[in-house]
């Protein structure tokens, strides 16, 4: 057995371990990075078209075709369009987006019976 055999395995392993923890690192700042750019997206009041469609979780040419349909206001300077994170939430909870529950249909259908009746 070669002198330091030992102790050389044991500097390897530590060595694979130190790797280890640094790509681990790596890891955690690309996801801190993501988080704090996400972060700034909340603090602005605005969006441009691949984060307004992402804020909706639609694809962009959906976005762009509720634009074309004038279905989403949005602001455009240029070849740029730009949307107001409210007008975004406004689009999301307008009442031609909801969907009743069954519950609610079978109420208002009983209401219009009844006052069909009258």
């Amino acid at each position: 057995m070669p002198l330091f055999e030992d102790e050389y395995k044991v500097l390897k392993d530590s060595i694979k371990k130190i790797e280890f923890i640094k790509n681990e690192i790596d890891v955690l700042e690309n996801s801190l990075n993501a988080i704090n750019n996400n972060l700034a997206l909340l603090e602005r009041p605005f969006l441009n078209t691949e984060q307004a469609a992402s804020y909706l979780e639609i694809a962009v040419s959906t976005l762009r075709l509720y634009c074309q349909q004038r279905r989403l206001p949005y602001y455009s300077t240029g070849k740029s369009c730009y949307f107001k994170k409210e007008d975004l939430e406004n689009f999301i909870l307008n009442k031609a987006n909801r969907i009743a529950p069954l519950s609610e249909l079978r109420s208002a259908a009983v209401t219009a019976s009844k006052l069909k009746m009258k």
